[in-house]
């Protein structure tokens, strides 16, 4: 930067109008500080993450308005891949809050639209009964942290209403127990002829 200076200022005693020169050094001037400035701050970023233990290769995060599973950490970026395979490269600098799904119990909660149609007494009568059968389940008992939960109907909408299930998981049990507990959850109510109506917009099973 000093030499662009002086030669700068050796061009202009030689007569020569170094105006437009000067206005473009200024620019890159201010812009190599700008770029100085967003490295120190990932670089920063990327120390506090690893000094405070945010998060550690392998786990389920969301960060930065992504979730997926933290597959390299470096002092500049994060690398997360999310469920659909993408990866995302993330400046640490970005990173403000985390929220990791791998380091404690999770505590999801299942939604389950209703045909309208059926008697809700009955419906809350069959759910409770496949949560107590959900949890005597071998294979679903060691990744629980407690009873699954019946929370009732949340909302009454037209042609449907929605009742609440609610699970406590071990670490990075989450998805897994939430995909079980729906499957187990709909194929009880067909079972005992209880409609599912999907809510609008759903492109699927609930």
């Amino acid at each position: 930067m000093i030499a662009i200076v002086t030669s700068l200022m050796a061009m202009r005693e030689l007569g020569f109008d170094v105006t437009p020169a000067l206005a473009a050094a200024g620019g890159f001037g201010i812009a190599a500080g700008l770029g100085a400035q967003t490295l120190v701050r990932d670089w920063v970023g990327g120390v506090l993450i690893i000094m405070d233990n945010q998060f550690a290769v392998g786990d389920v995060v969301r960060a930065a308005g992504v979730a997926g599973k933290v597959e390299v950490i470096s002092f500049h970026h994060t690398e997360l891949r999310d469920g659909d395979g993408a990866l995302h490269f993330i400046p640490n600098g970005e990173i403000k809050v985390v929220t990791n799904l791998s380091r404690s119990w999770s505590q999801p909660t299942v939604r389950i639209p209703i045909d309208i149609a059926e008697d809700p007494k009955r419906v809350l009568a069959v759910l409770r009964d496949t949560l107590r059968k959900f949890a005597e389940d071998p294979s679903v008992k060691a990744h629980l942290e407690g009873e699954p939960r019946l929370l009732g109907i949340e909302d009454v909408y037209a042609g449907y209403f929605t009742v609440l299930l609610q699970v406590k998981t071990n670490p990075g049990q989450r998805l897994e127990m939430m995909r079980e507990l729906r499957i187990a959850a709909l194929h009880r109510l067909r079972e005992e002829g209880i409609s599912v109506r999907p809510a609008p917009g759903a492109t699927g099973p609930a």
